[in-house]
């Protein structure tokens, strides 16, 4: 599997993330180091994004000049405004990025810069442009049993569409077994900034998921995100591991 992130060396990505370099640049130094120490058994490999002027730092690193792609691309979540896989067929969706942590005309931006970057690149990946309104971080998808987890902020963000019509595109775009393999999970309320998933659960085999401890702070929306897990997937076994969440770092509207 590739691994592809983006180091922020553009003007536009600059105006926001220059405060940050340094905890960027030790986390791609620590994703790259590990990955080149289990690429034997795992495969995996890193990529990482960036105009010509982030080069010297990134080799600085001691990131190696086959992981290091050229690309300006105008800010970091690639996650968020790239490419979701589907669950068959080797083909990608590009949904339209527009979350609510940003103005329209930013993320429209953001998205035009991928977009430009993703065509100049000589590839075969086959690409589905969708008319609903997602974040790639609003999705955990296990390829194998064909089913994926989202949560309700696909509603809003669609509110244009019938509740009923957003699952059925959704479930075809992703190339889920069926409707009933997409399990719509509540928002998590100390998120309510992006609304992710990916920040509620993980997918680890086909029938475990992990997500997070039970606390006084969370214990309502535990039950919640439990119960509609359930409800949707029988079969599915959930496990918890403790977290401690940290400060943030993402866009807001104006920055």
């Amino acid at each position: 599997m590739k691994i592809f992130c983006v180091y922020p060396a553009s003007k536009e990505c600059l105006k926001v993330y220059r405060n940050e370099l340094t905890g960027i640049q030790k986390f791609l130094k620590s994703l790259f180091d590990a990955t080149k120490l289990s690429i034997a058994q795992s495969g995996d490999t890193l990529k990482v994004i960036t105009d010509d002027s982030g080069l010297s730092t990134l080799k600085a690193l001691g990131i190696e000049n086959e992981c290091i792609i050229s690309g300006k691309l105008d800010d970091i979540w690639i996650r968020d405004f790239g490419l979701v896989s589907q669950a068959v067929n080797g083909e990608m969706t590009r949904f339209i990025y527009s979350p609510k942590s940003l103005n329209v005309q930013d993320a429209k931006e953001i998205q035009k810069s991928f977009d430009k970057w993703i065509n100049n690149l000589q590839n075969t990946v086959r690409i589905h442009k969708s008319i609903l309104i997602l974040d790639g971080g609003n999705v955990i998808m296990d390829p194998v049993s064909q089913r994926a987890f989202v949560t309700e902020r696909i509603f809003s963000d669609n509110k244009n569409f019938p509740r009923v019509d957003v699952v059925k595109l959704l479930s075809e775009e992703l190339k889920l077994r069926d409707e009933e393999a997409l399990c719509v999970i509540p928002e998590d309320p100390e998120e309510a900034v992006l609304g992710h998933a990916d920040g509620c659960i993980a997918l680890v085999s086909q029938k475990d998921v992990v997500i997070n401890c039970e606390n006084e702070r969370n214990m309502e929306y535990n039950l919640a995100l439990r119960k509609k897990i359930q409800q949707s997937f029988s079969d599915i076994n959930i496990h918890t591991l403790p977290f401690s969440p940290e400060d943030k770092v993402y866009r807001t509207p104006g920055n």
